[in-house]
């Protein structure tokens, strides 16, 4: 009986604790908002810097210090005048990885030592051919990945081959034969090939 008397009287006073200091943190808040609002405050000016990312005008900036850009000190120097070449190919019908994809894709093109000096294709083939499937929510951002100079292909045997009509497509793509012919064409002409 007296294990539950004590721990009876420890739950009250980590109670009555909490509560103080949930009250000393409401009142530290500068203009009386609220604990839950100086938490949130809390987070944004804090936690995110430790992760060490912020959004710096519209562009996510791996770096602690907002105010300064970022000084690169290691990676690959491109080769001035220089067009490389990149294929990414999506056979999967898994929404994390055509997020994942076309988010590398951006990645790419905004990477400064090849921005301007790059050439991509997002090829897809067998169950992959859903990312390019009408009303499935990846059409603004193809269409982006479109007017930034992106090729959009498709496996044409795959669309024979699952009995798949050209008109459950986006029209903006395009047919090639074969994505294993596309394959290997593109890395016999020194394309880099990606799969995330």
């Amino acid at each position: 009986m007296e294990k539950v008397i004590n721990t009876f009287i420890v739950m009250v006073a980590v109670i009555i604790m909490a509560n103080l200091v949930a009250a000393s943190l409401a009142s530290a808040s500068t203009n009386g908002e609220g604990i839950s609002v100086y938490l949130k405050k809390y987070y944004q000016s804090h936690m995110r810097k430790i992760r060490g990312w912020h959004n710096v005008n519209g562009t996510r900036t791996y770096f602690t210090n907002t105010s300064t850009k970022p000084v690169f000190t290691i990676g690959a120097k491109p080769v001035r005048g220089k067009v490389y070449k990149a294929l990414y190919v999506i056979d999967v019908n898994k929404r994390a990885v055509m997020k994942k994809t076309i988010n590398n894709i951006k990645n790419l093109l905004n990477d400064p030592r090849v921005k301007g000096h790059i050439r991509v294709e997002l090829l897809a083939f067998s169950p992959g051919v859903h990312i390019y499937f009408k009303r499935n929510g990846f059409k603004n951002a193809l269409l982006e990945l479109k007017k930034d100079g992106v090729e959009i292909a498709e496996c044409a045997n795959t669309l024979y081959e699952l009995h798949i009509p050209p008109s459950k497509l986006y029209s903006f793509v395009k047919m090639v034969p074969s994505a294993q012919g596309e394959i290997v064409i593109r890395e016999a002409e020194g394309w880099a090939y990606l799969k995330p």
